[in-house]
């Protein structure tokens, strides 16, 4: 099925005798039955390739859970090597080991998408399975904090599987199911991050091997990751990229440039005259505006949505007279809680069908501008959180140990899960489009190393990040008086705004054409 030109063709047209085959078993069948040979081909492409999908989005789901199972029990692991050091000392130790595992990913992930460029997002993904049974469980071994520095190093260093799984979803999928096949891959992911937490903290609750109090979770990472390579390697296609995409291109005698969507035949191989889009360097992509503007998207909504997941940490817990709430750490934990039914709700039911209906670039702009504006309102949700007004202003968080259920309005409570709600499903319907714009943005050989290079900015975001915010946010609140709007408890609320403008900012210079997958000209 020929969908265009790459070039204006000759001056000299060619008979229909003489034109060339433009695929495998084109020719043959088309002249016996030219419509039901087309009408195949097109059920071919439109067909919803479940089992690929899923590959793809366990690829996400196991990555994301390993990711983050280590969270909860970080304080208590460095404590563990280091017992001589008090709680307000941990800090810096902490997040130093939260970190490394992004440092890995900013040194690997463009590596890891010229990989599967050029020998296949199989074998890639199986290896950065791999690598990731040996890290963690290296570092549930680890005999000392810098062991583990190492080993969670490397934990992100060889697993590149977050991009190129974007990658192969996108090879994948035709553009009729590119957004339920995101939609999952973003619900996987979701999952992963909700579930790896909650399962890190039960296990490292259990003392199961009294020297290693903390290999559980990593061998119930280790053991996930083996069956999620099983699973991958019975039923991903193999092969290098330009044997999955669907498209080709056909240069005929008259210069003409076709692009051609046919499912291959593994028994035939292809007419000479078939040869795939060669891709373009490093350099090159880094010229083209669009690549650009997709993975600086991609980048720009990392640091914002980072910094406003360690703002519903730090901000619920100051008290009253700096703009908090006193939240204790179980009530934090129930509004992430609540965050997590908005995203799964968002990706299960709503996403594949909005995207359908107004496009990737149009959702990344409007939402951007809802995050915004959520962003800025979340610290004025309320002010009259305790059940006792007149005394609200004066307490101090400390007073409340013990006994904060009983204290604390509800209703404030909801508002602040609501909102902080809304505002994570709007973040995960950008992120979702950003993954499309991506894969989008270039051409199927190149999706590795283009998502490869997207993972490594937004590693570095979120490295930077947390460090950023929090220098921030400690400096707008530490001062003996509250300082002046807006440099008191909203200033790092509004940073994170404007950072969120920014998303809206490259996806304005997106052009219409990127909702749809990049083919030839």
């Amino acid at each position: 099925m020929t969908v265009g030109c790459g070039q204006p063709c000759g001056a000299q047209s060619k008979s229909p005798s003489e034109t060339p085959k433009t695929s495998w078993h084109h020719v043959r069948e088309a002249s016996r039955h030219p419509r039901s040979s087309e009408m195949k081909e097109e059920a071919e492409l439109e067909r919803f390739p479940f089992y690929q999908v899923c590959c793809a989005a366990i690829s996400n789901f196991v990555g994301a859970f390993g990711s983050i199972v280590i969270f909860p029990y970080m304080p208590f692991l460095v404590q563990h090597f280091h017992p001589e050091l008090n709680r307000q000392e941990l800090g810096a130790r902490v997040g130093l080991l939260g970190s490394v595992f992004f440092a890995g990913q900013l040194c690997s992930s463009t590596l890891w998408g010229k990989v599967s460029d050029d020998y296949g997002r199989k074998p890639t993904i199986l290896l950065g399975f791999a690598g990731t049974v040996v890290c963690c469980l290296a570092f549930g071994l680890a005999p000392s904090y810098r062991v583990a520095l190492a080993a969670r190093f490397g934990w992100g260093f060889l697993n590149g599987n977050v991009g190129v799984a974007k990658a192969f979803m996108a090879d994948v999928c035709p553009p009729s199911h590119t957004a339920r096949g995101f939609a999952m891959l973003g619900f996987a992911s979701g999952l992963g991050r909700l579930l790896g937490p909650s399962v890190g903290a039960r296990l490292a609750d259990e003392v199961w091997f009294p020297s290693k109090p903390f290999l559980m979770p990593c061998i119930a990472v280790a053991i996930l990751q083996i069956s999620a390579m099983v699973f991958v390697a019975m039923h991903m296609q193999g092969g290098a990229p330009s044997e999955m995409a669907p498209q080709s291109r056909h240069e005929t005698e008259d210069g003409c440039v076709d692009v051609v969507l046919s499912t291959r035949d593994k028994s035939s191989p292809p007419p000479k005259d078939l040869v795939s889009v060669p891709p373009r360097t490093v350099s090159t992509l880094l010229r083209d505006p669009h690549v650009v503007a997709a993975c600086m998207l991609y980048a720009s909504l990392g640091f914002a949505t980072t910094i406003t997941y360690e703002l519903i940490a730090l901000w619920p817990i100051l008290p009253p007279a700096r703009g908090g709430f006193c939240f204790s750490s179980s009530m934090i934990g129930r509004v992430i809680v609540v965050h997590a039914v908005f995203v799964l709700f968002i990706q299960a039911n709503l996403f594949h069908h909005i995207a359908n209906r107004v496009g990737y670039i149009r959702i990344s702009m409007v939402g951007s501008l809802c995050f915004a504006g959520l962003t800025v309102a979340l610290p004025y949700t309320g002010t009259g959180i305790f059940n006792d007004d007149t005394a609200a202003g004066s307490l101090d968080c400390s007073e409340l140990v013990g006994s904060p259920d009983n204290q604390i309005d509800w209703g404030t409570w909801g508002a602040v899960a609501v909102i902080s709600g809304m505002q994570s499903g709007v973040q995960v319907m950008i992120f979702t489009s950003s993954f499309v714009l991506i894969s989008n943005s270039c051409f199927p050989q190149e999706r590795g190393v283009v998502n490869g290079g997207a993972q490594t900015l937004v590693a570095l975001t979120r490295m930077l990040a947390p460090s950023f915010g929090g220098a921030v946010f400690q400096w707008s609140v530490s001062a003996p008086e509250s300082r002046p709007w807006p440099f008191n408890v909203h200033f790092t609320f509004i940073l994170a705004a404007l950072a969120a403008m920014m998303v809206w900012c490259c996806a304005a210079a997106l052009p219409t054409t990127g909702n749809k997958p990049k083919r030839l000209q």
